[in-house]
């Protein structure tokens, strides 16, 4: 059975990563041991409260040779990576050398926009490779030529508790709009903001907060200025995922305008909160929002399409409610972390098997280490 878990990740913590500290903290919650071995320390000035944690501080590692003693003393069930670049290449080599089962997530830049050219090498070093989609599975299988037997389904899963609605705070009458977003290139928030101007155009009385940091918040502040939605637009930068909540709790609907995606937590979020979304068909969306129930689907790289299914919520909030009520309920059932953890468990329990039974496993060769960064 498994008990012990070594996490491999290369920078620790990312404020847009916190997934991986919530799974982490599911898992001691639940009585199990871990130890997270990490390849840089974030210096990211905003990170959640639980990374900075005496729980969770005192089980990071910088895998260095003392990192690695560490971990041999730890003698780990599984060794598991976050991502299919440095960090699943790092384990790999360390489940080699220490004859322990590796798996690792392949989420969503690391699969679409900079997947490791030997990727499908990767996957059969490892004992199992876990993804977030469907959508993501079948891209793996057919672009990239990872063998379908390899690959684990395990959609990501949120604490459906903390991220709950509010009955005791009132929606403002004025349309909310939020969306939680990386300030980068791959998000297509100049998109979001022609949606919007177009909102401003039809006369509907909004609000829009964007919640997030990157490297195109100066050109989004200027594309702001120039379609005048200084007034309607906020840029709050990154936040603790409190500030999240309460975003969320006051909004009317959530928007992404996204290139590419993986599995977004943020639309795991918005549902679990009870407002629908809208979004663009890309990557895994299709597999959170249930078109014309929980929210509405859009196509992608489409201002006027993204603006249109907006407009629909903002002048209808009864709609937007009833959607709200039915995107809380399919993220009960679907979108847990209890869930994702149940799933992610019986993955490593097969990937340890082999090991138990008195065979070696899958032999872990050389890998190709790089510079890469990134999320969903």
């Amino acid at each position: 059975m498994i008990r012990r878990v070594a996490y491999v990740v290369r920078t620790f913590p990312r404020l847009s990563q916190t997934f991986i500290v919530q799974e982490i903290d599911w898992l001691l919650s639940a009585g199990f041991e871990c130890q997270v071995f990490c390849l840089n320390r974030s210096d990211e000035k905003v990170q959640q409260p639980l990374a900075r944690s005496p729980r969770i501080l005192q089980r990071l590692h910088r895998l260095d040779h003392a990192g690695e003693a560490v971990l041999e003393h730890f003698a780990p069930d599984i060794i598991h990576a976050h991502f299919a670049t440095d960090a699943a290449a790092t384990a790999l080599e360390l489940g080699q050398r220490h004859r322990i089962p590796v798996t690792f997530t392949a989420h969503g830049y690391d699969i679409y926009r900079d997947p490791p050219s030997d990727f499908a090498q990767r996957a059969e070093r490892a004992a199992c490779v876990v993804t977030v989609s469907e959508a993501n599975r079948r891209h793996l299988v057919e672009r990239l030529f990872v063998r379908a037997e390899k690959i684990r389904l395990v959609p990501n899963g949120i604490d459906t508790e903390f991220f709950s609605p509010d009955p005791l705070q009132p929606k403002p009458e004025m349309s909310r709009i939020v969306c939680i977003a990386r300030l980068e290139p791959v998000k297509q928030l100049h998109v979001l903001l022609a949606a919007l101007a177009f909102l401003k155009t039809e006369d509907i009385p909004f609000r829009c907060t964007i919640v997030g940091d990157g490297a195109c918040r100066e050109a989004l502040l200027t594309l702001r200025h120039d379609l005048g939605l200084r007034d309607h637009v906020a840029f709050v930068g990154g936040l603790q995922r409190e500030g999240v909540r309460e975003h969320l709790r006051s909004a009317h609907l959530a928007v992404l305008s996204s290139q590419s995606e993986g599995y977004p937590v943020s639309l795991l979020e918005a549902a679990s909160i009870g407002i629908p979304a809208v979004a663009p068909a890309v990557g895994g969306i299709p597999e959170i929002i249930v078109d014309g129930e929980t929210g509405f689907i859009a196509e992608p790289a489409d201002s006027y399409a993204l603006g249109m299914a907006m407009q629909r919520m903002c002048t209808d909030h009864r709609l937007a409610a009833a959607m709200g009520a039915a995107a809380r309920q399919h993220a009960l059932r679907y979108f847990s972390a209890d869930r994702q953890m149940s799933l992610l468990l019986g993955v490593w329990e097969e990937a340890r098997r082999p090991y138990v039974s008195g065979g070696q496993g899958p032999i872990c060769g050389p890998v190709q280490l790089r510079e890469e960064e990134g999320t969903g």
